[in-house]
């Protein structure tokens, strides 16, 4: 394990975090050894897995999703690691499936896009 950095305090780090094959794991800030402020996540293909914000080590807030070829497959909001509030599911090509409001990683409603909307769809 590797970081390449800055520390504060001795508990909060900002920069890059590799595992012992030297693989980048992590890129962002740290506090207390846990993933909390922006960051990246890699697969150990080099691929990221997570692009956004992160609380005690969970996806929060908002953030990217992909899957381990490097397609995204959900970007929008998080809470604790789950969907939650408003996002965009993909297909695993990538391409755009739905919106919906989530709560606790389920769909709560599907919604609209404006696209949708103007062709006069009804969810």
């Amino acid at each position: 394990v590797r970081f390449i950095g800055t520390f504060t305090n001795g508990k909060h780090f900002e920069g890059d975090y590799f595992n012992t094959d030297g693989l980048l794991v992590y890129s962002g800030s740290m506090n207390n050894s846990n993933r909390d402020g922006f960051g990246i996540s890699y697969f150990s293909n080099g691929n990221i897995e997570y692009k956004g914000d992160w609380n005690d080590g969970k996806y929060c807030t908002h953030g990217e999703l992909y899957n381990k070829n490097g397609t995204i497959i959900y970007e929008g909001g998080f809470s604790y690691g789950s969907y939650n509030g408003i996002g965009d599911k993909y297909d695993l090509a990538g391409q755009f499936m739905f919106k919906a409001r989530w709560n606790g990683g389920y769909i709560d409603k599907l919604m609209m896009t404006e696209e949708q909307k103007n062709l006069g769809y009804d969810v």
